[in-house]
């Protein structure tokens, strides 16, 4: 039997898109999983609200404990989870072999120490840590405000992201899987706000406040050649902006 742990995110409603589930948890019913054995377990059930990780940290906390005292109860033949980017504070120039911050901001921390609790009670367990996204579904960033002009004006030309499409995400767990890995970052090569918009939305940004600083992520993998990718990245920058056009073509 395979579950999924967040069926109802966004991350898990592309997942159950594209793959088969036979038993679906979230936060609602989380409890009812205690004394099943799965085959695999896949998680999606962590949050990935950041400002508000950040600004209630006692509340992210208490609701990743939640999962956590449910998993104790739970045994799989391997376990699944799909951590972010965030891990790394900051995430510059950072592989599998650096080690995931201990001390930053909530958001980071709590899910780094998250992935350690994975790691210490499932053997066999895979860590998938994933950069920005976008999908079917998608409800939020810098991508869905640029296409439905939202909120434009506070995006930063200059921040540099790492952009992955979450429709692709099943197939690849398929592939990292076979490879017989424990830790993967799934690392697109970094690509400018300002590229994607001159790329597909010409002229929706305004200059940037110089006084502020630009968010940068630069996160790399030693697994590249996994995905089909050349080390450090998995798919080069205009991979990258071939599949965000793919993605505002679909319509989805």
């Amino acid at each position: 039997m395979r579950a999924l742990i967040g069926h109802t995110g966004f991350v898990g409603g592309n997942l159950i898109h594209a793959g088969r589930y036979d038993a679906l948890f979230n936060s609602s019913n989380s409890e009812t999983m205690r004394g099943y054995h799965f085959q695999e377990v896949v998680c999606a059930g962590i949050s990935a609200v950041k400002w508000k990780a950040n600004k209630e940290p006692e509340t992210d906390k208490a609701a990743i404990n939640v999962l956590v005292e449910n998993l104790k109860h739970v045994t799989a033949d391997r376990f699944v989870l799909l951590s972010t980017i965030d891990v790394y504070q900051p995430a510059l120039d950072v592989t599998e072999r650096d080690p995931a911050s201990s001390e930053g901001a909530p958001y980071g921390t709590h899910r780094a120490a998250f992935e350690r609790f994975v790691a210490r009670t499932f053997a066999n367990h895979l860590i998938i840590r994933l950069p920005a996204l976008y999908g079917r579904g998608l409800k939020k960033n810098a991508i869905f405000d640029l296409r439905y002009d939202n909120m434009v004006d506070a995006i930063d030309p200059r921040g540099s992201f790492q952009w992955y499409d979450v429709r692709r995400l099943e197939r690849d767990m398929a592939r990292i899987t076979d490879a017989n890995l424990t830790l993967v970052n799934i690392a697109p090569e970094p690509v400018s706000m300002s590229a994607i918009a001159q790329r597909f939305f010409p002229g929706k940004l305004r200059q940037a406040d110089l006084n502020k600083p630009a968010a940068s992520y630069d996160m790399r993998t030693i697994h590249a050649g996994v995905l089909g990718g050349t080390d450090p990245y998995h798919f080069d920058s205009e991979s990258v902006l071939n599949g965000i056009g793919n993605y505002l073509e679909s319509g989805e």
